[in-house]
């Protein structure tokens, strides 16, 4: 079979039976595009960063500044994950980025233990907004049952709870550099937008199907050219692209191409699902939109000059509360900022606000500037 044929026999049943699914595949090839047309004078880099090693009592007492800067309430929560020792530092001198996190908040610590922040060495300036990154984690989010499907309710959460993290996480960096004096190139940025910039080609490529898909109804190199050129892609129009996109699609989806087909075959239940389709849902689901930091950094840029800290606090005061995700719809303080969500796309000045902002931190060459 024609990788093309492959292709297209899967979107056609995920056109028709998880077409909620399929509109996420689109909004992220679209949102990856919007993203990195704001990158495409500047690619940041880790160039002229000037790694400081700080002491581990340097992090800690920098972030509770801080911290008790964005809001004296979350003092406490902050002191107990240090007086328990659930800030976790562990010793790594050299990391790979994309295969070991730089810190992670672990929400489903088992044996009844809270829940903990785990973090690499060597500590820097720039770790001190990553902890505030995680740490803001603790405020808004669930744990998230293992056993159970995952939802469109469960991964909205994930994205807008990403959010209030990189907002945060930016907003230390900006106390650092204005309050506590430290200079820009001790703030390694380029791994928040190395690995975005990663992230939205890996989306851009493995789902722009999904787009080639919904405008003619079948996958083909000319239509792969028809859509570049009409959404402004910034991919190279040529064979070697196109196969690539395929491969990639066809590689992300092979653990559950033949559960879709078997799908496709079977005779559905009244709610149109089965034990098949909730796999499929949860592993679509998944596999499309969680932890889509391309989005939660695009609603960042999206806000950071319009709406002030203490209505980011309302709102995340909203999305960590024990309301379903309808109620918190309700509550004016958390729509001021899902209308700015549900606007991504269309908002025309995302672009330039992601170059301005690059363009103050990197110079022409991507190294960062010494301010």
């Amino acid at each position: 079979m024609k990788k093309e044929e492959r292709v297209n026999i899967y979107l056609d049943i995920l056109f028709k039976d998880f077409r909620d699914i399929a509109n996420k595949g689109i909004n992220r090839c679209l949102l990856s595009t919007k993203y990195l047309m704001g990158t495409l004078d500047v690619e940041p880099s880790s160039k002229g960063v000037q790694r400081v090693e700080i002491p581990n009592s340097v992090l800690l007492n920098c972030s509770r500044e801080i911290i008790n800067d964005i809001d004296p309430d979350l003092v406490d929560k902050y002191n107990s994950f240090v007086d328990e020792k659930n800030i976790i530092i562990k010793k790594s001198e050299i990391y790979d980025l994309f295969k070991e996190h730089r810190a992670y908040y672990d929400r489903s610590y088992k044996n009844g233990k809270t829940p903990r922040i785990v973090m690499y060495k060597p500590p820097d300036f720039y770790a001190v907004s990553i902890l505030i990154h995680e740490f803001m984690h603790s405020t808004n989010t669930k744990r998230i049952d293992k056993e159970n499907p995952l939802d469109q309710k469960d991964i909205l959460r994930n994205e807008l709870s990403e959010f209030v993290s990189i907002y945060f996480e930016m907003y230390a960096r900006e106390y650092l550099i204005n309050i506590l004096n430290v200079n820009n190139n001790m703030i390694d940025l380029s791994e928040r937008f190395i690995s975005n910039y990663e992230l939205a080609n890996h989306d851009l490529e493995e789902c722009i199907s999904y787009v080639i898909y919904d405008k003619y109804g079948t996958v083909n190199y000319e239509n792969y050219l028809t859509i570049l050129d009409e959404y402004k892609i910034p991919l190279l129009p040529n064979k070697m692209d196109y196969n690539s996109s395929l491969n990639r699609f066809i590689k992300s989806t092979k653990k559950i191409y033949n559960s879709m087909i078997e799908f496709s075959t079977i005779e559905k239940d009244e709610d149109g699902y089965d034990k098949v389709s909730d796999l499929l849902h949860k592993y679509l689901t998944a596999k499309i939109t969680e932890d889509n930091y391309v989005a939660s950094t695009l609603l960042y840029f999206s806000v950071k000059d319009i709406l002030s800290k203490e209505d980011i606090l309302k709102f995340n005061k909203v999305l960590g509360d024990d309301t379903s995700i309808e109620d918190k719809f309700l509550n004016p303080d958390f729509n001021k900022v899902i209308e700015y969500y549900n606007n991504l796309l269309n908002n025309e000045e995302l672009d330039n606000k992601i170059d301005n902002f690059l363009k103050s931190v990197y110079d022409e060459k991507g190294k960062i500037k010494k301010l």
